[in-house]
């Protein structure tokens, strides 16, 4: 190995752990941002509860002030989903809209609650008979309608296979 050639290796792996670190950078600041964006959200709803006491407790309404307050938090919430998603783009994961867990990218259901993640996903239809039809041979035909006709999903063995088992036990 040259050292033009030991060069441009060393040239590369910097430049890897230079996108790397970049990528924890941008990642820390998105997480900064959403830790303040909740203090805020929680700031909003101490604001409204609050609001809510001194109207109850002088006898007053004013839709405006409750109304505004509310739009206030809708727009924080926003944003709080906009910056959640940039993390979850940033970390390869996608977040369960219904738990909030965080579930590998290719999950087609969350790994903490089972709903169906917004990811195409192929479904998986198995039939064994369908099974055992594609892979054996015209003479074997018969012999696998047997088999398939003998399998049964909930077990973990076919009958055919139980029935053995059963004799084996007798003898």
């Amino acid at each position: 190995m040259n050292i033009d050639e030991l060069f441009d290796k060393a040239k590369n792996a910097v430049n890897i752990a230079a996108k790397k670190t970049n990528d924890v950078v941008e990642l820390s600041k998105l997480k900064l941002d959403s830790v303040k964006l909740n203090n805020e959200i929680n700031s909003m709803y101490e604001k409204l509860g609050r609001s809510v006491y001194n109207m109850r407790h002088d006898d007053l309404v004013n839709e405006n002030v409750m109304r505004n307050l509310c739009e206030e938090i809708d727009e924080l919430l926003e944003k709080l989903a906009g910056i959640t998603d940039q993390i979850a783009e940033k970390k390869n994961v996608t977040v369960c809209e219904v738990c909030g867990t965080e579930n590998v990218r290719d999950n087609c259901y969350c790994c903490k609650c089972g709903t169906k993640l917004h990811v195409e996903c192929e479904e998986y239809n198995f039939d064994p008979r369908e099974e055992a039809q594609k892979e054996e041979c015209c003479c074997e035909t018969e012999q696998s309608e047997e088999k398939a006709a003998d399998f049964h999903p909930d077990e973990k063995t076919s009958v055919e296979e139980n029935k053995v088992e059963e004799e084996d036990k007798t003898e």
